[in-house]
């Protein structure tokens, strides 16, 4: 999965978007021109199925990157246009889940956070309010802050010492999502979901376990009622999940609200990069339409040991290759089969030929493949 994200986040693509406008804001009105909606919408069924809309957590693999420096804006990352989330609302799709990166967000640890970071956020929560679906705020950060330290630059595990100094804390993990929530709270707009932290991975020293239990005893002392998206170590892998997490859940909530998340995708290593052909894969593995079933059965005999609730907050494979899409079809399947939902990876109008977008090329385009396929499932 790492590759995977170091890979699509090279897109530097020039050209700014924006995020859905919204009547409530946390900051001076934008200068970006606001998007009309369409004079006659084109809203169908549910699908079951979220989408991921990327962009502003792009442009963090490069070696600059850190708090002090996060990128600029439309050159580095960007805000997707309001017509893209329109779009997917409009063919149904009623779970966004929105990455951005805690660095841009908080520059400083403990400190305010920015206000076109939180500004878009906010946004793109009062659209979905008012157009009746759900968005998760997702921070992608990996269980790490970028921050410069003894004239180098760190990609700081939570909680781990450096030369007996711990650069980013746990505490600053629950100051930044104290902060988020109460900006919602201050301009009365509520996202569906918190997710907590994207794909934690090698903390090391930095328990994990520990880690977000704190962060959710925290953020339940600030009296907040949100869903919490608790994501697994190792990448969240699914089908790791029990190696890395023992037999039973780590978290208790007083509201019963946290969601458990765990990530798929079925090339060879799992890590969503899709590098070798269907029928390499297939020659190295003659049971590989077996994968759905032994990818996932780990995560979901887990929640059902444990009575939990869990979300699937990735999965994706290529866009044009019919093996592949059979393969994610038959994992919707025994998904919905065990009431657990899923967040695709992934759209985002900075794509270009990413082969797992599901990004639509124009506002009055059909979609691809893929995605009417995955709409009929």
């Amino acid at each position: 999965m790492s590759c995977r994200k170091w890979i699509l986040l090279t897109l530097l693509v020039s050209g700014c978007g924006e995020a859905p406008k919204a009547t409530a804001q946390t900051s001076e009105p934008s200068a970006q021109p606001s998007v009309q909606p369409s004079a006659s919408p084109r809203v169908q069924q549910r699908v079951n199925f979220g989408v991921t809309i990327a962009g502003a957590e792009f442009g963090s693999e490069a070696l600059s990157f850190c708090n002090e420096a996060p990128g600029v804006l439309g050159v580095n990352y960007f805000h997707n246009k309001p017509w893209t989330f329109d779009w997917f609302q409009e063919e149904g799709v009623d779970l966004f889940r929105i990455p951005f990166r805690w660095e841009r967000i908080q520059p400083q640890l403990g400190g305010p956070l920015d206000k076109v970071e939180l500004d878009r956020l906010v946004r793109v929560a009062k659209w979905a309010e008012d157009k009746g679906v759900r968005v998760i705020f997702d921070m992608h950060n990996f269980g790490r802050y970028s921050i410069r330290f003894q004239d180098k630059i760190v990609s700081a595990v939570i909680d781990k010492k450096y030369d007996s100094q711990v650069l980013v804390s746990s505490d600053n993990l629950i100051d930044v999502w104290s902060k988020i929530i109460r900006a919602c709270d201050a301009v009365e707009v509520t996202p569906w979901a918190l997710g907590l932290m994207n794909e934690p991975h090698d903390m090391g020293l930095g328990n994990w376990r520990k880690i977000s239990r704190s962060l959710v005893t925290g953020i339940r002392a600030m009296g907040s009622h949100h869903t919490l998206l608790v994501a697994g170590d190792g990448w969240s892998s699914a089908e790791n999940w029990k190696k890395h997490h023992g037999a039973k859940t780590w978290i208790e909530d007083p509201l019963d609200k946290v969601i458990y998340e765990a990530h798929v995708y079925f090339d060879h290593d799992g890590a969503g990069r899709y590098g070798l052909s269907f029928s390499e894969e297939l020659r190295r593995d003659p049971k590989i339409y077996d994968r759905p079933q032994q990818r996932l059965a780990p995560f979901l005999k887990w929640l059902k040991k444990n009575n939990a609730r869990g979300i699937i907050g990735e999965i994706g494979v290529p866009n044009s290759i019919k093996p592949w899409e059979s393969i994610v079809l038959e994992a919707m399947v025994l998904l919905q089969q065990h009431d657990v939902e899923m967040v695709y990876w992934a759209a985002g109008e900075w794509w270009g030929d990413y082969q797992m977008s599901i990004q639509p090329p124009v506002e009055n385009s059909l979609g691809n493949d893929l995605f009417r396929s995955l709409k009929t499932n």
